[in-house]
């Protein structure tokens, strides 16, 4: 008489402990290096919103013949910009985004975004003049700082002229 071989359904569990083990132990090296990539993708994602945002405000300039700022959305007077910034027509009041053309959002509160003048000290705004150049600075170029702490910064250096570009720098504090 034939034997019936009986066929099993299923995993045992020690199949399913191991297949958590693998997984468990890929996730615990993954993880922190995905953290780190995101890290990293916020602040090269500011820094190239920053970037267009500078340019966007200098074609405002050249397009409307007048004066174009750009500066923080926050309501009060200061350089920072990582919590939002706008482009307003003229010299406007810093803070105040009430008639701006256009207003950016910052999603990331991690992130601090600074305008600073070549002697580290603070602005305002960015003035763009009816030609495309930075306006009111007294010959001087302006950058703005993003950092994120624990990961390299980016600082968009922008010339009397009015152009922008990204460059790298140190670790963040």
């Amino acid at each position: 008489m034939p034997e019936l071989v009986r066929f099993r359904k299923g995993f045992s569990l020690l199949e399913l402990m191991v297949v958590l083990v693998i997984i468990s132990l890929t996730l615990s090296v993954a993880l922190p290096s995905y953290q780190s990539m995101i890290g990293r993708f916020a602040i090269t994602t500011l820094a190239n919103d920053l970037l267009a945002a500078v340019s966007f405000a200098r074609s405002e300039a050249l397009r409307s013949g007048a004066v174009v700022s750009l500066y923080g959305s926050s309501g009060a007077v200061t350089n920072t910009l990582g919590s939002g910034y706008c482009v307003v027509p003229g010299a406007g009041v810093p803070g105040n985004c009430a008639a701006a053309i256009q207003v950016f959002s910052v999603s990331d509160s991690n992130l601090t975004a600074d305008i600073f003048n070549p002697a580290a000290q603070v602005q305002a705004s960015l003035q763009f003049d009816a030609l495309g150049g930075l306006a009111g600075t007294g010959g001087a170029t302006r950058s703005i700082d993003i950092c994120r702490t624990g990961f390299a910064g980016r600082q968009i250096q922008i010339s009397l002229i009015g152009r922008g570009r990204i460059v790298a720098t140190g670790l963040c504090p």
